[in-house]
């Protein structure tokens, strides 16, 4: 007789095995999906402390990686002064410090202007103008009721439909109201912790740039020893890609806002709009944000126009500022952003229009630098193959293209 070892199968043994590991996998990942809603509220308990480290430590690294280019060159300068030429820590914290400084120095002096503009321009407000502009609005309404009835009766619409649809519009309202005043009420009491995250985020930064050598070399060290000299050379280029676009996207960016805030400036005080200087500095900043720039500079040109009773200089403020949006969003922008990230204005409008819609808000924030790392990518692999049948790097002439043509025009 046949003991059961001499008449087992081994294939047939792996076979069980392979069934029994699926089987389990499916019971374990019927488990996780019947339970996800459990699982993410646990998970969300779990890591919600390191939350409370986390929020100022990524802040802290994105102003680190901000404010270190302007640092580097700072450092540069003070080390050509004799006495400091051979101290580098302490030529790194007085360019930290005087980085710092000059940033706070400059939020301060720009709240301190938007505020002494806002309360000139408000001591100079003539809300005559509004009362005569509402009483023409009522005269208006009323003059033509009769014809809004016979038209409502022309084309079948009774009066209760009307006041169900009045009614709604009415709850619509309120409903949007209540929204604002509990997104108000929550950023108040948020505000608190905005700063306490803010301040904490500055700390972080100034260690970040104090650090910086010796945190990139251990973490350099680190990538080496687990991944390997391949993946670490591979890494080092990726970073530095990264690092292009996005510093790149940067620039372009700041530059853009500068040149929308000065111009919106200038345009809304020619056609006599009042806070034009403030408007503009408005819609500079909110130039940095997709959407935001164009929606802060017409509501607010509209609201003030609209106090002052003043139609015509709303029409003509809304055609200047149409006029400069134009001409930012067409020439201005793409232009920029091309020249800093290396990439054709063709490319850069084509990856805000599918950022916009892969991505919605934040996929429009990130839309240009992504673009710019991926074409990078492409040219290396280009370069790669090439390079494999003999054949030399082709010439990046994306960002040069664009120039001739805008200079040849």
């Amino acid at each position: 007789m046949k003991k059961p070892r001499d008449i087992s199968n081994p294939a047939y043994t792996q076979i069980s095995v392979y069934v029994v590991l699926t089987f389990v996998a499916l019971l374990v990942t019927y488990a996780v999906f019947g339970n996800l809603p459990a699982l993410g509220a646990g998970a969300a308990r779990l890591f919600a402390p390191l939350g409370i480290v986390l929020t100022p430590l990524v802040g802290g690294l994105v102003i680190a990686y901000l404010l270190l280019p302007p640092v580097e060159r700072l450092q540069g300068r003070l080390r050509r002064i004799p006495a400091l030429r051979d101290r580098a820590g302490l030529t790194r914290i007085l360019a930290i410090v005087i980085t710092v400084v000059a940033l706070v120095a400059i939020v301060l002096a720009c709240l301190a202007i938007i505020l002494a503009t806002v309360v000139g321009e408000v001591q100079q407000l003539d809300l005559t103008h509004l009362d005569t502009l509402l009483s023409t609005i009522g005269a208006g309404i009323q003059s033509n009721y009769h014809e809004f009835e016979t038209w409502l009766a022309a084309i079948d619409v009774s009066s209760d439909q009307l006041s169900e649809a009045v009614q709604y519009l009415s709850d619509s309202l309120a409903t949007m109201l209540d929204g604002f005043g509990d997104s108000v009420l929550t950023g108040v009491s948020e505000l608190p912790k905005f700063v306490s995250n803010l301040l904490f985020s500055f700390i972080f930064a100034i260690y970040l740039m104090l650090d910086t050598e010796h945190i990139a070399a251990y973490w350099d060290g680190v990538l080496l020893r687990t991944l390997g000299a391949r993946v670490h050379q591979a890494a080092h280029s990726f970073l530095a890609d990264a690092d292009h676009a996005f510093s790149g996207y940067i620039r372009g960016q700041l530059l853009d806002a500068l040149f929308m805030g000065f111009a919106a400036s200038i345009v809304l005080s020619l056609v006599g709009v009042k806070f034009s200087f403030l408007i503009g500095i408005l819609s500079g900043i909110g130039n940095l944000i997709p959407y935001v720039g164009p929606i802060v500079a017409f509501a607010s040109t509209a609201l003030v126009c609209l106090l002052e009773g003043d139609l015509a200089t709303l029409v003509y403020g809304i055609v200047a500022l149409a006029l400069v949006q134009f001409i930012d969003a067409n020439v201005v922008n793409p232009k920029l952003l091309s020249a800093n990230v290396e990439v054709h204005p063709l490319l850069v409008i084509a990856a805000l229009l599918l950022g916009g819609e892969v991505g919605g808000f934040v996929g429009m924030l990130v839309a240009v630098p992504l673009a710019a790392l991926a074409k990078t990518l492409f040219q290396h692999l280009v370069d790669y193959l090439g390079a494999r049948k003999g054949l030399p790097p082709l010439e990046e002439t994306d960002g040069e293209a664009g120039a001739d043509v805008s200079s040849d025009s």
